[in-house]
């Protein structure tokens, strides 16, 4: 996307397999990053605070095309196709990943915490408190 043709983008989100998929219009890849990592992370949240007693979620990116097969228009998982990056995670063109503690972050340049024990610095205590 390093064009300036600007595709059509949803985020689509699974918060308990097999159930059917939500979908959210974003403006960009970055915003659809966004998303789908506050989608991850609450999910996180819901397991640590047995709100969830256990989950198996699926998520990610579309843009729509003209020929999504068969000549016809539809969704199909977004790439790139100048640098072959299929992670929306991993596009050169964002800028680098959190890597404060605050997100989950274990080290540098992580996007997600590494297990979900590392994930409990993010859930507030009973007094709400992070």
């Amino acid at each position: 996307m390093k064009g300036t043709e600007m595709k059509k983008l949803q985020v689509w989100w699974i918060p308990q397999v097999p159930m059917k998929a939500f979908k959210v219009p974003v403006t960009s890849i970055a915003e659809g990053i966004k998303i789908l990592d506050t989608l991850a992370f609450y999910d996180i949240f819901l397991f640590k605070n047995n709100i969830k007693p256990d989950y198996c979620n699926a998520g990610g990116l579309q843009e729509w095309v003209e020929d999504a097969g068969e000549g016809e228009p539809g969704w199909v998982d977004w790439y790139d196709e100048e640098t072959g990056c299929d992670d929306p995670a991993e596009y050169p063109d964002l800028t680098p990943p959190c890597d404060r503690e605050c997100c989950g972050a274990e080290e540098e340049g992580s996007r997600y915490p590494q297990d979900s024990s590392s994930v409990s610095r993010n859930v507030p205590d009973e007094d709400g408190a992070l």
